[in-house]
């Protein structure tokens, strides 16, 4: 953090004339700092949060019955996928955001 002169604050790039505060593109001017939106990236989650919900229960409810039946096996590899696409999607999401851990969905 930079000391600015008075009336001005550090935007993270330069001191800015106070209330004329630019924020990093994915951030949001709270008050008189800069925060991470989670906003955007929140919401896009939330589809892919409920199709690993939807692919564990399935996955859980065929292998339940037999687990060496084709059914399972369909089960897991769709479960692996909406994983996958899960945690790609979570490696670009800022932690602040405190998306959930694939693990507890």
């Amino acid at each position: 953090m930079q000391l600015c002169p008075a009336g001005q604050v550090w935007n993270g790039l330069q001191c800015a004339l106070a209330g004329t505060q630019l924020c990093m593109p994915g951030q949001t001017l709270v008050g008189a700092t800069c925060q991470v939106d989670c906003t955007s990236p929140t919401a896009g989650a939330q589809n892919l949060i409920m199709e690993l919900r939807n692919a564990r229960q399935k996955k859980d409810e065929a292998c339940r019955q037999d687990p060496s039946s084709q059914e399972c096996q369909i089960a897991e590899g769709q479960y692996s996928l909406a994983l996958t696409e899960y945690e790609g999607y979570l490696a670009g999401v800022p932690a602040q955001c405190g998306l959930p851990d694939p693990i507890t969905i």
